[in-house]
């Protein structure tokens, strides 16, 4: 009976092993009326630039931050964290959304984005650095960097984050 009884619990445990909860590929792909994909409110005002955040990150570290920047890459797999990097340099920070409360959708990259949470400065490991630059070369269509060892990177545990419609270029009567 004890055994029974064991069974009935881990089943379900079991079964949900490797889903974060309230991820759907509709909650993901989800784009208000306006054409902005929003996750969370966000609430703070003063904005800087992913380029501004790297360059005061020892002073921004562990502090609640409002940045904006270009999305250069998203995670291919459920769109669980994003990269925003800067217009005036090769700075960039890793946006991940907090207990993975949020997803987006996996083709975003090259719009404008509004992120706010709290800032981190992390050294990420060899391995993590490679999965990450895997990612990035299968959204660029290219083969992958080998990544030799651990690295520090600006990461922002986001609250809240807002994408931009897709621009369109100049030439374009719409």
């Amino acid at each position: 009976m004890k055994r029974f009884l064991s069974l009935l619990v881990l089943i379900p445990v079991v079964a949900t092993a490797g889903r974060h909860a309230g991820f759907s590929e509709d909650a993901r792909n989800a784009v208000d009326a306006d054409g902005v994909v929003r996750r969370g409110v966000l609430e703070k005002t003063d904005v800087i630039s992913v380029d501004e955040c790297s360059a005061h990150s020892k002073k921004l570290k562990n502090t609640d931050v409002l940045v904006e920047g270009r999305v250069t890459s998203v995670c291919m797999n459920k769109g669980c964290w994003l990269v925003l990097t800067g217009d005036e340099s090769d700075a960039l920070v890793r946006i991940k959304f907090k207990k993975y409360k949020y997803f987006v959708p996996k083709d975003i990259a090259g719009r404008r984005a509004l992120v706010q949470g709290t800032l981190m400065v992390k050294r990420i490991s060899r391995k993590a650095a490679q999965h990450y630059e895997d990612d990035r070369a299968a959204a660029a269509g290219r083969k992958p960097h080998i990544i030799k060892k651990g690295r520090v990177e600006l990461t922002l545990m986001a609250d809240a984050v807002e994408v931009a419609p897709q621009e369109k270029p100049d030439d374009d009567p719409s």
